[in-house]
């Protein structure tokens, strides 16, 4: 597994570091890690192109080579920093490398709640459309008071703070081969299984559009799972279909059955 650690942090440079010699050291073979910061990224602009920009090029061959991300935050005035935000921008305006995949959050910040107020905030940015990135969920690791956090050797001092450090390293690397696992897992999986019926047969035509979906159908259910992330259901969204016992809201569309 191919893991790229992102020091999403111009302020806080020395403790994310830190966390990441951590996270290293408890790493072992056959996992490859790599490291890099978000100094030298330009400030967004749709005037310029993102291959002008040496680090941007980097950063996007790194993202789009690693299997999963762990990306560090700071907080600054209860939000993320211009300079992360502006990152982000970038890689979700001409390139996407961060679309589905895997990304587990760490944060660190010389005040005492930590990254408390800019983690929520940027899990909401990569869950956008345009990120669209796969974030591990139900682990925040916020360190607070950072420099007075580790040792001379940048090595965490408390160890309940290390254990769980460990603890969410090692949930996230399950999570992310859970994530890689499904992933394959879609792009070998068959075009259409749909029960057909006299009241919703399924037509030639049909039968392109519904390619990139399974279809799973009964009396009371039908959910559509898209299996191919390029292929928009917006194109037809006139065809919809519902079981006769499945009564829906007119004006929403919301089952209210």
């Amino acid at each position: 597994m191919n893991i790229l650690g992102i020091a999403g942090s111009l302020i806080e440079a020395p403790s994310q570091t830190a966390l990441f010699k951590n996270i290293q050291k408890n790493l072992s073979d056959p996992i490859e890690f790599n490291l890099i910061d978000i100094e030298g990224i330009p400030l967004f602009s749709r005037e310029k192109y993102w291959e002008d920009a040496d680090k941007l090029v980097q950063i996007n061959e790194l993202i789009s080579r690693a299997d999963a991300v762990i990306l560090s935050v700071a907080e600054c005035n209860r939000t993320i920093e211009p300079a992360l935000k502006s990152a982000l921008e970038w890689l979700s305006y001409q390139i996407h490398p961060l679309r589905d995949k895997p990304v587990m959050l760490i944060g660190s910040s010389s005040d005492f709640y930590g990254t408390a107020y800019a983690q929520p905030i940027i899990r909401q940015i990569l869950a956008a459309p345009g990120v669209g990135a796969h974030v591990f969920s139900g682990h925040e690791f916020l360190l607070g008071h950072a420099v007075q956090a580790f040792d001379e050797q940048g090595i965490l001092i408390e160890t309940k703070t290390s254990d769980f450090l460990v603890a969410c390293l090692q949930d996230f690397l399950a999570f992310s081969q859970a994530s890689i696992s499904a992933k394959e897992g879609k792009r070998s999986a068959q075009p259409i299984v749909l029960k057909e019926n006299e009241e919703h047969p399924i037509t030639e035509e049909d039968s392109e559009w519904l390619k990139p979906y399974i279809i799973e159908n009964s009396s009371e259910t039908l959910s559509i799972v898209q299996t191919d992330t390029d292929a928009g259901a917006s194109e037809r969204d006139d065809h919809v279909i519902v079981p006769d016992d499945l009564t829906t809201d007119a004006d929403s569309g919301a089952s209210i059955s």
